[in-house]
């Protein structure tokens, strides 16, 4: 009987191969995107589970309540985690480390690596997997370093790195020691460990200081196993009690599992973080393709069953049970499936290259065919086989077989009314996928074009840097090059950072906090920046008091009554929090440092637009000792202007690396991950778009030949072509302009939910929802046009003689 159920179907594709080839081509797409999101999505819920102890190992994080905004930082206490762990016994260990590209030198060549700098214990706590030495022992030996196998293959290629010699720059000392070598960090963790340095906490505090906060990088506790975060975090209202007084201050913990997509709202967090909201709305891109493709195979189905009615009507009048008939046709629905996922695993295998280059991220292709990721697309494509064969195979099953040889019209209806409600349903969520791309894609130009205050065009910034001694022959080298306009030094970096932070309480409104930053930089930080002066003045050299060192004259004086005289700069929003009437020579006492308004900047955002920038406090560092070079250059010869600073840096400084960063292009890689959301938004949504117009071409086509007789009747009765073409297509149209009445609200309140995140956002305007209405309505009635236009054109002696 199966052997007879498999033939049925077979000789049913067969039957109609442009049904077959449109509803698999449709579904076969639709499993590949699925199959592709959910390779991404099981990729970015895995994030640092591969640690042995990951379920047990929480990092620690500030908060701050009772003030608006509330804050959250990765910063703490230097000594925070010894001293949790040595009050409460469920802690079984503490450790700490830091991230960041650093540049060493292997027989005088330079290698840029990612690089940890980890408490001693730092591998134990996270068990990382040694091919030689292990954690235990691997820094017994003052300047040691553990290699990971891609770094050792880079700097010793074909050696054992076991006992070579490192230095962290061209100069003789010190040298470290390769004394471990670990198997790579996978793609999936928060941080990148090429090369790990043991840290250094020679000049830590011994004792719990809740105002200074950790040199040291991020801080982790490793909880004993069976421990309980829960209860540990109940305790920690004694802790503080006991150790500090400021109450609206706590202390959390976050799960190193759950960094990656919980912790984007964690300041001086770990950069490899993601908004969790990107993968519930991916989620849902996912869960839409997959019932539009259903949709699709639905309507298909069920608009194609009157052309096996009659078989239908044969078989019962032979003895078929409707249960048997409804088997048949649920069987023919999981063999259609069943091919349509190894097309889609075929399909995805084809395109995975590009989709991992889209989302920048390194995976091979054994990991799209994992047997997680296999099991959830079987699973989905399953269900999806049972749900949308259920409909069509009752529907069939349940005509009364003498109606339908005598062809009688109530023998055989065909649910037209749920077919409307499923094609309504299809194009309304299509519309909403156009919609909230549209919006994305709007969010994203925003953020990356607005303009931000000063003039990141032709801006390029040289790594930080010890050039105290050479700093003003340096800049005078530079400047006398024709194509160099200005250079300036700051502690500053475009994209990174302010050099300080601070908070106070809003003294007009309690309840709120206001946030300072601090610039420090020389006399012609604003021309190179090309910053607007609202008021005021800028710092001169031709003022002597501009360049008075007001930290050597306090401590002379013993005043810090000094501080109030010294000379400050200050930005606009700065200026309207604090209500400052009158700002120039205005003394501030809010924030540090606290001095004399001498000028107000118009405001500037350092890094993107997704938040706020602080109040700004700009002082004069006539003299830096390790700060940041921006160089502002003209746009001709670009090739020999970086080949002059590149030599002119190499003059004056042999044993520092010399790298540039464009400041537009810093920023611009800020928005990466909004950038790989918004162009994964675009190709599933215009998959989406496919697959409905491919659903909606085939049902047209279906429609149009039950209506043969009709279309034939009307144009020997004189109605021309564009009549029977605007009475057919009126239907369709009629049924897509109800999904697009039920797409608007929809997607507004979705997309205004998504764009409050944002502090800087677009307002949704008409305009969007008028493109996506043109886009749904001109690729629905041009489908559909296709089919009414050709059968109107037949000849209706033709159509007439059709049975």
């Amino acid at each position: 009987m199966i052997k007879n159920y498999f033939s049925i179907a077979i000789r049913s594709f067969r039957g109609n191969l442009q049904y077959t080839f449109v509803n698999l081509a449709g579904l076969s797409v639709g499993l590949m995107s699925v199959f592709l999101i959910i390779s991404y999505l099981t990729f970015e819920l895995s994030f640092d589970t591969h640690y042995s102890n990951s379920d047990r190992i929480y990092q620690i994080i500030s908060e701050e309540k009772g003030t608006e905004p509330f804050i959250k930082t990765a910063e703490v206490p230097d000594v925070l985690g010894a001293t949790l762990h040595a009050e409460f016994p469920e802690i079984e260990a503490h450790t700490a480390f830091s991230d960041f590209e650093r540049t060493v030198w292997v027989n005088d060549k330079p290698h840029t690596l990612n690089s940890v700098i980890g408490a001693s214990n730092f591998l134990e706590v996270f068990n990382f997997p040694f091919v030689y030495g292990n954690a235990s022992t691997c820094f017994s030996q003052p300047e040691s370093v553990v290699l990971n196998q891609k770094a050792a293959d880079e700097l010793f290629p074909g050696e054992s790195p076991i006992g070579k010699s490192i230095k962290l720059s061209k100069k003789s000392s010190p040298v470290y020691t390769v004394t471990g070598l670990i198997r790579n960090v996978p793609p999936n963790t928060v941080f990148k460990a090429d090369i790990i340095f043991e840290l250094n906490k020679d000049n830590a505090p011994n004792t719990l200081d809740f105002t200074s906060y950790s040199a040291f990088g991020t801080q982790y506790i490793l909880l004993k196993p069976g421990g309980d975060i829960d209860k540990l975090q109940q305790k920690i209202g004694g802790f503080l009690k006991k150790y500090k007084t400021n109450q609206k201050q706590d202390i959390g913990f976050i799960k190193l599992t759950d960094i990656h997509l919980r912790a984007s709202d964690i300041n001086a967090e770990l950069d490899n973080t993601v908004n969790i909201k990107y993968i519930y709305i991916l989620s849902g891109v996912c869960a839409l393709i997959l019932i539009i493709a259903c949709i699709n195979y639905i309507n298909l189905t069920t608009a194609r069953s009157l052309q096996r009615i009659k078989e239908v009507g044969i078989r019962k009048t032979l003895g078929s049970s409707r249960k048997q008939l409804a088997f048949q046709f649920i069987g023919e629905s999981f063999l259609f499936f069943a091919v349509a996922l190894a097309l889609a695993m075929l399909l995805s295998s084809l395109v995975w290259p590009f989709f991992i280059s889209m989302l920048n991220i390194q995976l091979p292709l054994s990991y799209l065919f994992s047997i997680p990721n296999i099991l959830l697309l079987v699973a989905a494509g399953l269900l999806s086989g049972i749900l949308s064969g259920v409909y069509p195979s009752l529907l069939v099953s349940g005509a009364q077989s003498a109606g339908i040889l005598k062809k009688e019209p109530r023998s055989f209806l065909l649910n037209f009314r749920l077919r409307r409600v499923l094609i309504v349903t299809q194009f309304a969520l299509s519309t909403i996928l156009i919609i909230c791309t549209l919006v994305i894609w709007d969010q994203f130009k925003y953020l990356r074009n607005s303009p931000l205050g000063f003039a990141k065009d032709h801006l390029l910034f040289l790594p930080k840097a010890d050039i105290e001694k050479h700093q003003y022959t340096f800049k005078k080298a530079l400047i006398d090059y024709p194509n160099v306009e200005n250079v300036s030094f700051s502690n500053i970096q475009v994209g990174g950072g302010f050099g300080a932070y601070s908070s106070n309480t809003n003294p007009s409104d309690t309840a709120k906090r206001l946030d300072f930053a601090y610039i420090s930089a020389d006399y012609d930080f604003v021309k190179t920046w090309k910053i607007k002066l609202k008021e005021g003045r800028l710092f001169s050299e031709t003022i002597t008091r501009d360049a008075i060192n007001f930290d050597s004259l306090a401590k002379k004086s013993k005043d810090p009554n000094v501080y109030s005289t010294r000379p400050i700069i200050v930005s606009e929003s700065l200026v309207k929090a604090l209500n400052i009437a009158d700002p120039i020579n205005h003394v501030l006492h809010e924030g540090s440092p606290s001095g004399t308004i001498i000028g107000v900047l118009k405001d500037f955002q350092l890094t993107t637009l997704k938040e706020t920038s602080p109040l700004l406090i700009y002082d004069l560092l006539p003299k830096s000792s390790f700060a940041y070079t921006y160089i502002r250059i003209k746009d001709s010869n670009l090739p020999e202007t970086i080949s002059h600073i590149e030599n002119t840096w190499k003059t004056f400084f042999p044993n520092e690396t010399f790298t540039y960063t464009f400041a537009d292009d810093k920023l611009n890689s800020l928005y990466d991950s909004e950038r790989r959301q918004t162009q994964i938004f675009t190709y599933f949504a215009s998959i989406a778009i496919i697959i409905s117009a491919i659903g909606l071409y085939c049902l047209a086509s279906l429609v149009v030949k039950q209506r043969n007789k009709e279309i034939g009747i009307r144009k020997v009765m004189g109605a021309s072509v564009s009549n029977i073409a605007i009475m057919i297509s009126g239907d369709f149209l009629i049924l897509i302009a109800t999904a697009l009445i039920i797409a608007f609200p929809v997607a507004y309140f979705a997309m205004k939910h998504w764009l409050q995140d944002y502090p800087f956002r677009i307002d949704m305007g008409w305009v969007t929802f008028a493109i996506a209405a043109i886009l749904t309505v001109s690729v629905g009635m041009l489908t559909v046009e296709l089919q009414v236009i050709s059968a109107a054109k037949l000849d209706p002696v033709k159509s007439l003689k059709t049975e």
